[in-house]
């Protein structure tokens, strides 16, 4: 199929949202290598060429007076506050039935831009991109990165089995039930879209993450010892996890370097406990993949320490597979879910949610060269072979084809 359109609407800065930035702008290229037109509509970004996908500036009244990062940042702290979560759930349940309208601009833009699909790049957007519904007619598809109601129960903005989760749960199964296609990340997400939602089985798919092949084999490091949490330091991420097993690991391997990003909502906190327990992480941030991949590349061991829940359950980090992709061994403490693609492919090291076991795990792979060689070989070859962004978009455009 020649000359499909596809248009992606991601309501996300690149800059603020790595995982959901990274995801969109990977299937967009991959895709457009199999005959597909691939447009981002994003209101953060300006109109470019980004990585030879086609950005288009939607204007909003922030962006006219330039305040759209502070609206972003507030409209994060709106999304995830206890207090303001009545309001949030009646203006989102308006919105996914249409009883509030999108922007005139947005659906000019999209109808001039003549799509054959629109994806919404998770249940924000396909609010937005249900309510234009009427003016568009064409096939939608939810790409969901989380499961709403989970995040948010997660950040304890809500309580299960509350007004406020029942009310999220039936907004999301009206945008689920709504939508032509639903992309899960992972099959844990499907089997509970599936047991939690009304829809039907065939209109659920998943198209997990990839990594960007970046090294050939695996490369030796200098020392020191390198381990670094290269993800976002927000509320689901348990960076604290991470740091409270640094003076663990640091007793037995004086020779060792720690790094964690300079990004997210609780940095600072993160900051504050590792000065209390007389610890100088290195900071740093990088504002593309390439240079990520380029620093992961000179370090020896990747940790992703999480929040053991549901959310976390089902999600499947990106930063996993960049961490793959340079042949970084991973320790994580074990959710179930995508962990255990970590133990069944020998990729690393899976701790209890405890210091003292993850300092561990990172140790007995600093203590064991041959195996931090195999585990790093291991996932460059699971990139390769399994989870790559060409094999993903292989699979979202097979969806395409059917829906179109």
């Amino acid at each position: 199929m020649g000359n499909l359109k596809v248009g992606f609407l991601l309501l996300h800065p690149f800059s603020e949202s790595m995982a959901s930035g990274v995801r969109t702008i990977e299937l967009a290229k991959a895709l457009s290598t199999m005959d597909v037109e691939t447009k981002i509509f994003t209101p953060y970004e300006k109109t470019q060429i980004k990585e030879g996908v086609e950005i288009i500036n939607v204007p909003t009244v922030f962006s006219t007076f330039g305040v759209e990062s502070h609206f972003y940042h507030a409209s994060r702290r709106i999304y995830y506050s206890r207090a303001l979560q009545k309001l949030v759930i009646k203006i989102s349940k308006q919105l996914a039935r249409g009883r509030i309208k999108v922007s005139s601009k947005l659906q000019s833009i999209l109808k001039e831009s003549d799509l054959d699909i629109l994806q919404a790049e998770q249940d924000n957007a396909a609010m937005m991109l249900l309510s234009a519904r009427l003016e568009l007619d064409i096939p939608i598809v939810l790409d969901l990165h989380g499961i709403w109601p989970e995040e948010l129960l997660a950040a304890a903005a809500i309580t299960e089995g509350s007004g406020e989760w029942n009310e999220l749960q039936a907004t999301t199964n009206h945008i689920v039930e709504n939508v032509d296609l639903t992309v899960c990340l992972s099959d844990a997400m499907r089997e509970y879209v599936l047991s939690h939602y009304n829809v039907d089985s065939r209109k659920v798919a998943v198209v997990p993450p990839g990594g960007r092949i970046f090294c050939d084999e695996y490369s030796e490091r200098g020392l020191p010892w390198k381990i670094v949490y290269a993800g976002i330091v927000s509320y689901r991420k348990h960076v604290d996890l991470f740091v409270r097993s640094m003076p663990h690991v640091k007793e037995k391997m004086p020779n060792v370097e720690f790094g964690i990003t300079k990004k997210g909502d609780l940095l600072k906190q993160v900051q504050d406990m590792a000065k209390a327990l007389g610890l100088e992480p290195n900071y740093f941030w990088f504002h593309n993949l390439e240079e990520t991949l380029r620093f992961l590349s000179s370090c020896h061991i990747g940790v992703l320490p999480t929040t053991n829940d549901e959310s976390a359950r089902i999600s499947m980090p990106s930063k996993l597979f960049d961490y793959l992709s340079v042949g970084l061994p991973v320790v994580a403490n074990d959710v179930g879910g995508w962990t255990d693609i970590i133990k069944k492919n020998n990729l690393g090291r899976i701790s209890k949610d405890e210091p003292l076991d993850f300092a561990s795990c990172i140790l007995e792979l600093l203590s064991n060269p041959e195996e931090l060689i195999e585990c790093g070989t291991n996932g460059i070859q699971i990139i390769k072979n399994t989870y790559n962004w060409s094999k993903s978009a292989e699979t979202l455009f097979s969806c395409y084809k059917a829906l179109a």
